[in-house]
């Protein structure tokens, strides 16, 4: 297939251009960073398969998807920063741009008589505080600016569901080497690494469904070659188990045999904190099988990411 990458210098990014690449797919990708384009291409070997996109100009995103006319378009481009300050960029990245990125889509099926596969991430954030292994029946409650843009540009994919195949993810949390450490797992590997003696954070009695990138990117994989029917559908890509934050800052501590001094700054306490988050993730398994994940025991994970160099 020809796969293009919307966001592939993101995170999640590079994991899904290695495995895609791995399985003999042709991966096309997009920054909206033009400064990166020759650096990446060279690094991966490419062709020039790495393109300039905006997902606010649309004569950009036309001309990549023109480019690649790919079977299978993922989207990674998202404001995935929970605790960000500016509201307006959850929306305007979140659900307008998605909307920008739907019309070119919709445009091009029409023109070219293709069927595009349109892969689209949400947020298990739109759950709120449900209680229980939640899945996609749950009613969403979103509690917050990030997870309400999530849900919004859901309800507005829905105007497009007649013109693109759209399958809709909704990942519980997932770490990985290459975070930002803006993201509570990443922050606490890096100052394990760098023992630093005081880390400070928000919420600590708070619970959540972890994932290794690497098995989220098996999903994304699972997904895009899968041969039963995907379009309209919305998946859960979840572990099925809560890990409390101070479970993980005792392993860390017990892996790196060193005791830093856990320091709750306010500025960093969320309101409205989703305390205990789990998901169930049996439908994605029904659809794609179980072979997705593979990472089991988030203790490895958390011993691959201190390894990193």
């Amino acid at each position: 297939m020809k796969v293009l990458i919307i966001g592939i210098d993101s995170f999640t990014g590079k994991y899904l251009q290695e495995i895609f690449t791995q399985n003999q797919h042709q991966v096309f990708g997009t920054t909206a960073f033009a400064n990166k384009i020759n650096s990446q291409n060279q690094n991966q070997n490419q062709s020039q398969n790495i393109l300039f996109a905006d997902l606010h100009n649309i004569q950009t995103l036309i001309a990549a998807v023109n480019f690649a006319n790919p079977d299978v378009v993922i989207n990674l481009a998202a404001q995935s920063f929970v605790a960000a300050d500016n509201i307006g960029e959850f929306y305007q990245t979140n659900v307008v741009a998605v909307a920008n990125l739907a019309k070119v889509l919709s445009d091009f099926n029409k023109n070219n008589h293709k069927n595009i596969l349109f892969i689209q991430p949400s947020s298990a954030n739109i759950y709120g505080n449900a209680s229980g292994k939640i899945n996609e029946q749950t009613p969403p409650n979103p509690l917050n600016h990030y997870a309400t843009s999530k849900f919004a540009m859901e309800m507005m994919l829905k105007q497009w569901q007649n013109e693109i195949n759209i399958c809709v993810v909704r990942p519980f949390n997932y770490t990985g080497v290459g975070q930002n450490i803006s993201f509570v797992i990443a922050k606490l590997v890096h100052n394990f690494q760098h023992k630093n003696a005081v880390i400070e954070l928000g919420n600590l009695d708070v619970a959540r469904d972890f994932t290794d990138v690497r098995d989220v990117a098996r999903a994304y994989l699972a997904l895009a070659e899968s041969k039963n029917k995907i379009s309209g559908e919305v998946f859960n890509i979840s572990s099925g188990k809560s890990i409390s934050l101070q479970s993980i800052i005792n392993s860390l501590m017990q892996k790196t045999n060193f005791e830093p001094k856990i320091v709750v700054n306010p500025l960093f306490v969320r309101k409205n904190e989703i305390k205990d988050l789990y998901g169930n993730s049996a439908k994605l398994n029904e659809f794609i099988g179980e072979n997705w994940r593979q990472i089991t025991n988030f203790d490895e994970t958390l011993t691959w990411m201190l390894n990193a160099k």
